[in-house]
């Protein structure tokens, strides 16, 4: 009597034990599936936390570029005339650091230390790729040259600090309280808020001095799908720094090449 008990108690541990792996493995299969739909939703999400830093480094440029005008009247250039070959400090990012709470004074190591010097703080975007040398030329935000509007559309007024008037690719430094005054062109003048500022800009050859550093370079390259990875880098959306310093999103083609936003 006692022998069989022992044998039935073993056959019932041997079947609860290969219930539990079975449940065990229901389980976990479970797991992986609620895994896999959920995983979308979470990269999103942490695209949305990132894009929302981004929102805020861009108010925070805002307000630097607001006080780098009320010192000097004007903002600055997307590019000063004259080129330091060897750091390229002669950009807008230089200009205002000082007013975001960083040192523009140091003089970089190298050309991949100019890049980590110039892509922090404010100036980061949190969605930018590591600075390797490949992208140690990407800019995380570049500002509009202005040109295509003081050339073709009558936007000023604006003071001409780089290049000819008549080349699009010209850097015009407008006045803060600049509201445009009909003094030729098309005869249709965007309002402020619909004037690209500073965004996000596409990545390519020669970004450091062309479109990298300026939106705009003769058609501005900011709706082309070129580089539409790097510009529209938030969920197929970029953020803008508009002329009235508000900052929004948009899409892709719905700023014309000529800087303003479309109607």
């Amino acid at each position: 009597m006692k022998k069989f008990h022992k044998r039935t108690t073993k056959v019932g541990i041997m079947k609860n034990h290969l219930f539990t792996l079975i449940e065990l493995l229901v389980v976990i299969a479970i797991i992986a599936i609620l895994a896999s739909m959920l995983l979308p939703s979470l990269n999103k999400a942490r695209a949305m936390a990132m894009k929302t830093k981004c929102t805020g480094n861009l108010k925070q440029i805002g307000t630097g570029l607001a006080l780098y005008a009320d010192d000097y009247q004007y903002y600055p250039p997307s590019k000063q005339d004259g080129f330091d070959p060897w750091t390229n400090r002669n950009t807008w990012h230089w200009l205002v650091m000082p007013y975001i709470g960083m040192d523009a004074a140091t003089r970089p190591a190298d050309w991949t230390d100019l890049a980590k010097r110039r892509e922090r703080g404010p100036l980061l975007c949190p969605s930018r790729p590591p600075i390797t040398v490949e992208t140690r030329d990407w800019n995380s935000y570049s500002m509009f040259c202005f040109g295509p509007l003081v050339q073709w559309f009558g936007f000023g007024p604006a003071k001409l600090t780089k290049g000819k008037q008549e080349e699009s690719t010209a850097s015009f430094c407008p006045l803060p309280t600049s509201k445009a005054t009909k003094h030729g062109g098309t005869g249709f003048i965007p309002k402020p808020s619909t004037i690209t500022f500073i965004s996000e800009p596409r990545q390519g050859i020669d970004s450091a001095f062309q479109g990298g550093v300026q939106l705009g370079n003769e058609l501005g390259y900011i709706t082309e799908n070129n580089g539409f990875e790097f510009a529209y880098r938030h969920n197929a959306r970029k953020n803008v720094l508009w002329f009235d310093l508000h900052v929004s999103d948009v899409g892709l083609n719905q700023i014309h090449n000529s800087g303003f936003l479309k109607q």
